[in-house]
């Protein structure tokens, strides 16, 4: 829905650029039920900032991003089995979402994804998140 092109002499972050758009099409009056980035936007802000408009997010990790199964105990998303119908984890600083592993050739991909308040995270299985994702 929205782009910037990368502009040095703005001295702006790619996490400015996030929010700048953001707020931006909020004011245009779109009221997206997700939004959706890859790893470079999945910050604690940037995600905090989505959760704060009651939208939900799906967004690509890093595979040496923290997460813990129990509050306190992290651990690499890399390092953790999962079940194909994804698992719920605590993402430092944020709280719970919910983790999914899908591969691309050989290389695994670690997405997260966090619906609105109001909405059944328990039930959200791997065929909601591929329908999302794709």
């Amino acid at each position: 829905m929205n782009y910037r092109v990368y502009d040095k002499s703005e001295a702006k972050t790619k996490n400015d650029y996030f929010q700048d758009m953001l707020a931006e099409v909020l004011e245009w009056g779109l009221k997206p039920a997700f939004v959706t980035g890859d790893g470079g936007y999945a910050g604690v802000k940037n995600l905090k900032t989505v959760k704060k408009h009651r939208m939900g997010f799906l967004f690509a990790i890093e595979s040496n991003r923290t997460v813990s199964l129990e509050k306190g105990t992290w651990t690499q998303v890399q390092q953790l089995e999962i079940a194909d119908i994804g698992l719920k984890v605590w993402l430092r600083d944020f709280g719970k979402v919910k983790w999914f592993r899908t591969w691309l050739k050989d290389q695994p991909r670690h997405d997260i994804v966090w619906l609105s308040e109001s909405s059944d995270n328990e039930h959200f299985g791997m065929d909601d998140f591929q329908k999302l994702h794709d």
